[in-house]
């Protein structure tokens, strides 16, 4: 059938079966409408959940830089002062050797 054959049938067709063909085109357009819906909210909370993780993830990572340097910090210090005591050490030594 051709467009010019359906809309020519549509025109001189009873009115009680173009109102069936509309309502039952505009309930599928309408059920296809709220799929498409229902699934962008659950695309939105499934993007909105994405974030979360992401921004606690985020911040985990920054707490863990931080504690990280912290770690680093306290052993140079502990580095130092071991080679701050070995130096003392080395240096009495050989300051008893030299007494010898």
């Amino acid at each position: 059938m051709t467009t010019d054959e359906t809309w020519k049938w549509l025109r001189t067709a009873p009115l009680p079966v173009v109102l069936s063909i509309c309502l039952t085109t505009s309930g599928g357009l309408a059920t296809w409408l709220w799929a498409v819906d229902k699934e962008q909210d659950e695309q939105k909370a499934t993007v909105a959940v994405a974030a979360e993780q992401a921004k606690t993830a985020a911040d985990t990572a920054k707490k863990m830089d931080e504690k990280l340097d912290k770690v680093l910090e306290a052993v140079l210090a502990i580095q130092l002062q071991q080679a701050a005591d070995n130096a003392v050490k080395d240096k009495a030594e050989k300051a008893k050797k030299k007494e010898k």
